[in-house]
């Protein structure tokens, strides 16, 4: 029995080690297929959620910080224009913390050129970043910096809305 549970462990973690990013020619829109091209090469991990009901085609990528691990959400438009980046619920608070959050959520602001702090009306904060995309040689390079420093940002401004986070 022992054998089996080991067996079917390692067999799982064999499967975890071996997946395979979505392929880029499942994109629907040029950037975004240029995106998943160059995250390929370069060996990024990222989870393809394809278009949504609005028209925006979705990719998610995981980080690691030093405070907060932000999972940094990608939207690519259809006219292949810009794509947004969010990290949603950055944290939860409880509403009579709200005017608090405004003045955390403000202070960030000024620190931070371009990516934009807001509390949202669902009490959580999130941390948005748009990104001119024009598809070329270099606009992957030029977005993975974005994104990485998005994701830099919220590992950076966490640690100042941590106290108010709603206890779980």
């Amino acid at each position: 029995m022992k054998k089996r549970a080991l067996l079917l462990v390692a067999t799982a973690l064999l499967l975890m080690c071996l997946a395979i990013p979505a392929s880029a020619e499942n994109a629907q829109y040029a950037t975004t297929e240029l995106f998943l091209e160059y995250l390929d090469e370069e060996g990024y991990y990222y989870t393809y959620k394809g278009v949504d009901g609005d028209g925006y085609e979705r990719l998610e990528m995981a980080f690691e910080g030093d405070a907060f691990e932000p999972d940094v959400q990608l939207y690519f438009t259809e006219n292949e224009d810009r794509c947004s980046l969010r990290v949603w619920d950055v944290i939860e608070y409880d509403e009579p913390m709200q005017p608090v959050i405004l003045g955390v959520v403000n202070s960030l602001n000024s620190q931070y050129m371009f990516a934009k702090w807001t509390a949202e009306e669902e009490c959580s904060v999130t941390l948005a970043m748009d990104v001119l995309l024009r598809p070329s040689d270099d606009m992957s390079e030029i977005l993975i910096d974005a994104v990485k420093r998005m994701a830099s940002i919220a590992d950076s401004g966490y640690p100042e809305l941590a106290p108010y986070a709603k206890a779980d």
